[in-house]
């Protein structure tokens, strides 16, 4: 049997009671999109920042759901509260997740889902059909997301960070980290607070990417050059090292090509693309 809650737009979770008879009927629709959703015919692919399935498949991510949420199941806590009608008409909730035994199933919500004073909606019966202004939300046909077992499954990463936070599968570099990355032998000596001055969310990223990635100790700096030729992208090189920038677009350039978002292409060697997501073969 599955509890139907909703994912309000400040982080919080809502509950949103139902009969017994709805909520035989809600778990009954959500179990078959469950078992839709996670088929075993459908490819699982290992994730990538950005990558989208185009075969059918879904992405697959190691995830640890957040306290709001985990916390729902195997019991739901008492001080948990219920939907209120105001909310509903405040279009506040951005999701709803059914949580059943071990598994929770997330639909993403946007003002079409909604009905209210905005969105009439004629209901038919036998008599006389009605236009009514009833507060509500209507389910959808298909699940967004599916978590079970420690994974999080889903084929799109941008609808999915409409209702969790998966930053924290990509830790952001320190200040130290930064400098220390930025200090290898390919690059000339530089300012720190310069550059920690326009290292958003963004750059820290790409710079704990880049030291992952472990490029600046395997490349050489001739390696880095016909690297840039190739890719059409400047280079800014100081007494023969690699100047870091301190122009943030210039900065964001170069980080996007030590972390390797140039890519070419094995039918066309000559044709370079810059790629927002990368899934190594296997």
């Amino acid at each position: 049997m599955y509890n139907l809650f909703a994912i309000l737009r400040d982080g919080g979770v809502a509950r949103i009671p139902l009969d017994r008879e709805s909520q035989i009927t809600l778990s009954n629709e959500f179990e078959s999109q469950a078992e839709a959703f996670l088929h075993d015919d459908r490819e699982r692919h290992e994730y990538a920042p950005g990558f989208v399935p185009t075969d059918g498949g879904i992405v697959e991510l190691k995830f640890k759901l957040p306290p709001e949420l985990s916390r729902l199941s195997p019991t739901i806590p008492n001080d948990v509260p219920s939907l209120s009608r105001s909310q509903v008409l405040e279009l506040d909730a951005k999701a709803l997740v059914a949580v059943g035994e071990g598994q929770f199933c997330f639909q993403a919500l946007d003002k079409s889902r909604y009905l209210g004073p905005k969105r009439l909606a004629i209901l038919f019966n036998a008599n006389a059909n009605q236009v009514k202004a009833l507060p509500g939300i209507v389910l959808g046909e298909k699940l967004e997301a599916v978590h079970q077992a420690g994974k999080l499954y889903f084929i799109s990463e941008t609808v999915v960070r409409r209702f969790l936070d998966l930053d924290s599968v990509f830790r952001a570099a320190t200040n130290d980290e930064i400098v220390e990355v930025l200090s290898a032998g390919v690059f000339a000596p530089f300012e720190p607070t310069a550059v920690l001055e326009i290292s958003d969310t963004w750059a820290r990223r790409k710079i704990m990417v880049i030291k992952e990635s472990q490029i600046l100790t395997t490349t050489s700096l001739a390696q880095f050059q016909r690297a840039a030729t190739a890719c059409n992208v400047r280079l800014p090189m100081s007494k023969g090292k690699i100047l870091i920038p301190i122009i943030k677009k210039e900065l964001k350039q170069l980080l996007k090509f030590l972390s390797e978002d140039f890519l070419a292409s094995p039918i066309r060697p000559t044709t370079i693309f810059e790629v927002t997501a990368k899934r190594p073969r296997k």
